[in-house]
């Protein structure tokens, strides 16, 4: 390397001491997004292991990237709606409920052509 030339490491703490809050807010960003990430595949995996119950599932899109769900259960009554819900009991016990909620939404099968959904969860 020549005198003066600049690392990726170099570069990197230059950006980070001209702008510290403009990197402060890309790291927070980043933790949020992977937070995200790993609550996502909590939910997955729950509503995997009641697979039983869903016919189809869906990550919907929202504006704010939350983390909402929409359920088609092949048995759409109250006791099947109550085993869904437990998820809630869980995951409400934890601190990052508050800063990452969940939502559910029960859609009968004959609006799931309308639903805007980002993903379809497979259960395979």
């Amino acid at each position: 390397m020549k005198i003066g030339e600049m690392t990726d490491l170099t570069k990197k703490l230059e950006d980070t001491l001209s702008n510290p809050i403009d990197s402060v807010f890309q790291v927070s960003n980043n933790i949020d997004s992977q937070v995200k990430h790993i609550v996502d595949i909590f939910v997955k995996s729950f509503l995997r292991r009641n697979k039983s119950l869903i016919a189809s599932a869906y990550r919907s899109k929202t504006s704010l990237n939350d983390l909402h769900y929409s359920i088609v259960l092949k048995d759409d009554n109250i006791d099947n709606r109550n085993i869904i819900f437990d998820f809630f009991d869980k995951y409400d016990l934890f601190e990052i409920s508050n800063k990452y909620p969940v939502y559910f939404q029960f859609v009968p099968v004959e609006l799931v052509n309308k639903l805007n959904y980002s993903e379809e969860l497979k259960f395979d």
